[in-house]
């Protein structure tokens, strides 16, 4: 918050800057300053905590399965279940570090022509799945309808362990 009182002294971010007249610098060229001061903290914040984002998109998608513990391996047929799980689990995808727990133990599989993508569901109650084999994930929009589906083509409710 800056405030500035009848005395010219300018209050900013718990700072007390006296302006003295007799030092011939206006309080313009000091908000300047800390106008300047302050973009350049928020650009700094910025670019720390850019992350690299990339469209998940599974419209396209031939063929969906659903495999659990290496036990179930199922192939989704029913339309609305379908469009469903390219719905929730399509997204903007991001490089990140989650302390969620992922493995092929729980994973729908999207598939076009011959590539495979394992969407890796977090097994702990995160919202989050990991795709394929690296670093990326992306947000699952609805952990309830995810678990829905998974249970009517047999595969246990996934939640916390």
């Amino acid at each position: 918050m800056i405030c500035l009182t009848d005395k010219f002294e300018l209050v900013a971010m718990g700072v007390c800057l006296n302006i003295s007249q007799e030092v011939g610098i206006s309080l313009k060229k000091y908000m300047i300053v800390i106008c300047v001061a302050l973009i350049m903290i928020l650009i700094g914040f910025g670019i720390k905590h850019h992350v690299d984002k990339n469209d998940i998109d599974f419209s396209n998608a031939e063929r969906i399965s659903l495999v659990y513990s290496g036990n179930i391996n199922v192939e989704i047929t029913d339309k609305d279940d379908i469009k469903t799980l390219k719905e929730i689990i399509s997204g903007v995808s991001y490089r990140e570090n989650p302390s969620c727990g992922f493995g092929y133990d729980y994973a729908v599989i999207f598939e076009y022509e011959n590539n495979k993508t394992y969407m890796c569901i977090a097994y702990d109650g995160c919202s989050h799945a990991r795709i394929n084999n690296t670093n990326r994930y992306v947000r699952i929009k609805s952990r309830d309808t995810l678990n829905g589906i998974l249970q009517k083509y047999g595969i246990p409710e996934i939640g916390p362990i």
